[in-house]
């Protein structure tokens, strides 16, 4: 697997080719005859990255297309969790780049349905299929990217960038930083990378472009989500603070 993600070409085109690598995976083809759910545009050099996990599919239609981008989706939210987001950003008191990505590209809404086709067993196609999408996703994320704030608001989501010591996957190392107001989940920085066999990235070298860079692990942000775990302005203005931004 080696590095080939520079920017949204080189992304869209990986993925494009995983589709059809593993379209006749049985436990796969039905979610990937859905589509690839990833945007038509991208900025580069974002101040704050919006993360989740995967697009849901509710409708069961497969998409001939590319979504929307993020600023084109928040003009016109049509879903509770857009509008949420939009709440949350546009309460800002500053002005900054702000991108969404998902981790993976999958449209479907269960998401225990990464664990289930993900089984750790030696051969299992699922397994690498997750293992090379999230190599894409990691390489787009740190050379064209380049957030200084990663909101993650998903739980499972962190497993994935290695913020849970029990899975490696991206295998981010992390501290988590103090501060002098509370959040809605944790908030770390990205300090490196974890030095063990099973990081996705294998014999590539890590360039460093992201170290410094902030997360927010929450949860996520949609309905019934509890007051107490609620992301507000504030705390989106306090994290570009913290990143320097402001």
């Amino acid at each position: 697997m080696s590095s080939i993600i520079k920017d949204y070409n080189d992304y869209a085109n990986a993925l494009h080719h995983l589709w059809i690598e593993y379209d006749k995976v049985p436990s796969l083809h039905d979610t990937l005859w859905l589509g690839t759910g990833i945007a038509n545009f991208y900025h580069e050099n974002v101040d704050l990255l919006w993360m989740g996990i995967n697009p849901s599919c509710t409708d069961g239609q497969r998409i001939e297309k590319p979504f929307p981008s993020f600023e084109e989706t928040l003009q016109n939210p049509d879903i509770t969790y857009w509008k949420t987001v939009k709440r949350i950003q546009e309460g800002s008191k500053f002005s900054y780049v702000k991108e969404h990505l998902d981790l993976f590209a999958i449209r479907k809404t269960p998401q225990d349905f990464l664990r289930k086709v993900g089984v750790d067993k030696e051969g299992n196609p699922a397994l690498h299929f997750l293992a090379k999408h999230l190599w894409y996703t990691q390489q787009f994320l740190e050379n064209y990217l380049k957030p200084k704030v990663i909101v993650l608001a998903n739980k499972a989501a962190g497993a994935y960038l290695g913020l849970d010591s029990k899975y490696v996957w991206m295998g981010y190392k992390t501290k988590e930083v103090i501060t002098e107001i509370e959040f809605p989940g944790k908030v770390y920085k990205i300090i490196g990378i974890r030095n063990e066999e099973r990081l996705i990235r294998h014999d590539q070298r890590y360039n460093n472009q992201i170290n410094g860079t902030l997360i927010l692990h929450s949860r996520f942000q949609g309905n019934g989500c509890p007051r107490s775990q609620q992301i507000e302005p504030q705390h989106i203005d306090r994290l570009l603070e913290l990143a320097g931004l402001r």
